[in-house]
């Protein structure tokens, strides 16, 4: 979507896209199109971009096509251990860690932490993340005590 971005032309000479993109995040779009019976995925070049593009996107397709029923990482509710600033008001996800919540505020049973100091670009960002925390769209950030809904990238699909 960006200008070095060259999926577009490349798909266009030896299938057709799909749809524009799935835009889950400023400059961090999705797109997916149809190369002959085959599906297709482009992803952002971002590492931790790129790993949550495939975590929402990507894995569900695969799954669905390998004819399971559950195609979704579990999700639970956390609190936010600390304020977390986004750039953007859409909704996005960014790599986490869960740890099991001493006060359990909110009748949550865990406690979510987003890296302060978090790049997209950084294959850091998604280095050990456990989950994704899910920041929803309408806001510039969360303060710490907020609750937040969390995708488990440590359980399998259909894990309690």
């Amino acid at each position: 979507m960006g200008d070095f971005d060259l999926i577009r032309d490349a798909l266009g000479e030896v299938g057709e896209l799909e749809s524009g993109a799935l835009d889950s995040r400023r400059r961090a779009s999705q797109t997916y199109g149809v190369i002959g019976e085959t599906l297709f995925f482009g992803l952002p070049g971002k590492p931790a971009s790129t790993m949550v593009g495939f975590e929402l996107f990507v894995r569900p397709a695969i799954r669905k096509m390998q004819g399971f029923a559950a195609l979704d990482r579990p999700a639970v509710r956390a609190v936010l251990a600390f304020d977390v600033r986004k750039k953007s008001e859409r909704h996005y996800y960014a790599p986490g860690v869960l740890s099991p919540s001493a006060a359990a505020g909110g009748g949550c049973e865990w406690e979510a932490s987003v890296p302060k100091h978090r790049s997209f670009a950084m294959l850091a960002a998604a280095q050990g993340a456990e989950c994704l925390v899910s920041l929803p769209e309408g806001t510039a950030g969360l303060k710490a005590g907020g609750i937040v809904e969390c995708l488990r990238l440590d359980k399998e699909e259909g894990a309690p």
